[in-house]
């Protein structure tokens, strides 16, 4: 193996070897991540992040519609079975903090387009 690569962040190119003369190429990069794809590398397994944050999303939506419907079938003093309900944050510290998320992410990709450009 000509190229081995423990994490790397890549522009487009992931370097391969080829296995045999005239056999298929392969790779020893363990992690690669590629932003502008959304793609996490994984030797030869891929992993999508933007169809995994779509994912996560529509699971919000699909927990959002059961908690409706189980708030409105249980009754009575121990909603939790006896156990304390924490909140982990309040609804408006959460949209801050997601707005603020996303105003940093529009200002990184700005910079990062300028670089490219």
């Amino acid at each position: 193996m000509d190229c081995f690569s423990g994490w790397c962040i890549t522009d487009r190119l992931v370097l391969k070897t080829v296995s045999n003369p005239g056999g298929s190429w392969s790779s020893a990069g363990l992690r690669v991540f590629y932003p502008a794809g959304g793609v996490l590398i994984f030797d030869e397994r891929r992993l999508c992040l933007f169809e995994l944050e779509v994912e996560l999303i529509e699971l919000r939506i699909r927990i959002a519609d059961k908690l409706k419907e189980l708030r409105e079938s249980i009754k009575g003093q121990a909603n939790y079975g006896g156990r304390i309900g924490e909140v982990v944050m309040k609804e408006r510290e959460a949209r801050q903090r997601f707005m603020e998320w996303q105003h940093r992410r529009v200002e990184a990709l700005e910079e990062l387009a300028k670089r490219k450009g």
